[in-house]
């Protein structure tokens, strides 16, 4: 079933390429980070990351409003404690918002993210203010890969 329906959105994405503009979500049990993948535009930025407020999807409307986003790429890490969190917000932007969310795999973004970070010499205080961004923004690299994968696939089935 999860297939089917993550198919069914792949589609409507597909169908909107022309404005299509997503925020990425790297959730945390403190904060979530965010990036935004400009489809138009082939890039993926940081947008920053935001401490949790007591109703998360308050806050993740008001960033989707704010930038103009149609659709929304959660991390989702199968063996995370987060994750019965992850799919509930899910089901509330959708239901709340009306846009299609889909769970991409995060697994060691945040690491990586680190690791690219304390490269450049950031130190740890530092890295902790835009680690989830750069997490976020991963997030959104994969599902971008994936995405076009799809649409290759379905562009040689017709």
């Amino acid at each position: 079933m999860q297939t089917i329906i993550k198919e069914l959105k792949y589609k409507y994405l597909a169908d909107n390429l022309d404005n299509l503009k997503l925020l990425g979500v790297d959730f945390g049990t403190k904060k979530f980070g965010f990036a935004i993948l400009h489809w138009s535009l082939d890039a993926v930025l940081p947008l920053g990351v935001i401490q949790r407020y007591p109703q998360d999807i308050d806050l993740i409307s008001e960033v989707l409003i704010t930038n103009k986003c149609n659709g929304v790429i959660i991390g989702d890490c199968n063996n995370n404690s987060n994750l019965k969190h992850v799919v509930k917000l899910q089901g509330e932007i959708q239901n709340f918002l009306g846009i299609p969310v889909l769970l991409e795999d995060e697994a060691l973004t945040t690491y990586a993210a680190n690791e690219m970070l304390r490269d450049t010499g950031m130190k740890r205080k530092a890295r902790d203010m835009v680690d989830d961004a750069i997490a976020a923004q991963l997030i959104l690299k994969t599902f971008t890969w994936n995405f076009k994968q799809y649409i290759n696939s379905n562009k040689s089935n017709k």
